[in-house]
């Protein structure tokens, strides 16, 4: 908030029109400068700004469940990401918004409308430059038909977290790093946060309990849930030594986050539904929890005049 958010919306008051923010921006992240831009146009008071920014993500969110309604608990869906991402994203200022975006890219990803995916997930990485990854749901559903699919990204898994340094001295000079600071991501390790682990090992324990019970034919969301499982393992696992892995790890527990979402509505006995919806529910709320006793990522010092 101090950082990408008051700073850079107070910094706008130099700036005199659209082409004096792009020329001058201090990242490619586009998007998200010029929502600053005209925030501080139309209200010098930055709660305006906080107002604008939480929209856009509620917006997003709420349409994406609006659409699926049929096909997933939409309730499960928005509660869930609430607890997992909504506060925190108040000190992930960029990021929050581009994870949301992501989050509406599933209606074109599920429809299998590929131009409209990558377009959509263009517009996140104008917001935050990590949104980019959210592409990887691409590589992952042309392999969904292999027959040794989960073999090779086990395989894939393996070489990606004992590669990581070669990888990102290789993509440092790329656009999804900021220029001049780039170097800084090397050794950049931070402290895994165990919830997100914890979750993750859960939904992987679900989609193998699911495929082996031979309960539901799901074939494909049981893969995409598996696959996404090990990928964010594999980030969580990474962000001990480079920070921007903890980020990656976001965009492969967005379709997680979905495809629970469809098997607590899909599911064909009522029970199973309502105990793993009692399940996941319980360790989303004690995670919350544990997360706000530790600062929620320096989220809860936030205070705002608009409750007084």
């Amino acid at each position: 908030m101090l950082g990408y958010g008051a700073s850079w919306f107070y910094e706008m008051n130099e700036k005199s029109n659209i082409k004096d923010v792009i020329l001058n921006a201090r990242t490619p992240e586009y998007a998200y400068h010029l929502m600053l831009y005209f925030c501080k146009k139309m209200s010098s008071d930055i709660h305006f700004y906080m107002t604008v920014a939480a929209f856009i993500k509620i917006i997003c969110v709420y349409y994406t469940a609006y659409y699926f309604r049929k096909q997933i608990s939409s309730t499960f869906f928005i509660v869930t990401y609430f607890l997992f991402f909504y506060v925190e994203g108040f000190s992930m200022m960029r990021q929050s918004i581009a994870d949301a975006i992501c989050i509406l890219s599933l209606i074109p990803l599920v429809s299998r409308s590929i131009l409209k995916f990558i377009g959509c997930v263009a517009v996140a990485y104008f917001f935050h430059n990590s949104g980019i990854f959210m592409l990887v749901m691409l590589p992952i559903g042309l392999m969904r038909n292999l027959r040794y699919k989960y073999v090779y990204h086990l395989v894939f898994a393996g070489i990606l977290y004992g590669s990581v340094s070669v990888l990102l001295s290789s993509l440092i000079n790329t656009p999804i790093f900021k220029e001049g600071i780039a170097e800084h991501y090397l050794n950049s390790g931070v402290v895994v946060q165990k919830y997100n682990i914890l979750i993750t090992i859960c939904v992987l324990l679900f989609a193998l309990y699911i495929h082996f019970s031979k309960k539901e034919k799901r074939n494909n969301e049981i893969y995409f849930m598996t696959v996404c499982a090990i990928y964010t393992l594999t980030f969580l696992f990474l962000a001990s030594y480079v920070e921007v892995a903890h980020r990656v790890s976001y965009y492969t527990f967005i379709p997680i986050m979905f495809l629970l979402a469809f098997f607590m509505k899909s599911g064909k006995k009522k029970s199973d539904r309502h105990f793993f919806i009692t399940a996941f529910l319980i360790i989303y709320i004690v995670g919350f929890y544990f997360q706000w006793k530790h600062g929620l990522n320096g989220s809860d010092v936030y205070k705002t005049i608009i409750t007084l």
